[in-house]
């Protein structure tokens, strides 16, 4: 083989690479199936039919959530804070409890405590006696 006619067949081998790779990737853009959705809010209540005017308001109904949740394997503060439409973050406040360190079969509350929040009740801050810090540290 001489030296023109390898470095013809490389030149097709490199065409024909090229080629399929574009084929491949816009293929990859074709694609008609769309991604799994679940939603995970909490389910609502249907809407009410229309009401007349002169119609006196409904009572507000409870909050029919249950307060407590019972951990499972698997579960994540963050997934059942998710599936109840609600905060992971005051979840562990709520609860007094590190995000990354919950127990299967541990009772976890979905309300907040009743009474005051813990912040309210924490004494206020009192600033400090030493004279203030220069920019340089020693």
């Amino acid at each position: 083989m001489s030296k023109n006619a390898a470095a013809t067949a490389y030149s097709i081998l490199r065409l024909g690479v090229l080629i399929s790779l574009v084929c491949v990737l816009a293929a990859g853009c074709a694609a008609t199936r769309r991604a799994p959705v679940i939603e995970r809010a909490p389910q609502s209540r249907p809407a009410a039919p229309a009401q007349p005017a002169v119609a006196r308001p409904a009572p507000a109904q409870p909050d029919t959530r249950a307060e407590f949740y019972t951990v499972r394997q698997g579960d994540t503060l963050y997934s059942i804070a998710l599936d109840h439409g609600l905060d992971y973050r005051e979840l562990a406040a709520w609860n007094n409890i590190d995000p990354a360190r919950i127990r299967v079969g541990q009772q976890v509350r979905l309300a907040p405590p009743a009474g005051p929040p813990s912040w309210e009740a924490a004494r206020p801050h009192e600033p400090s006696r030493r004279p203030p810090v220069s920019g340089r540290c020693r």
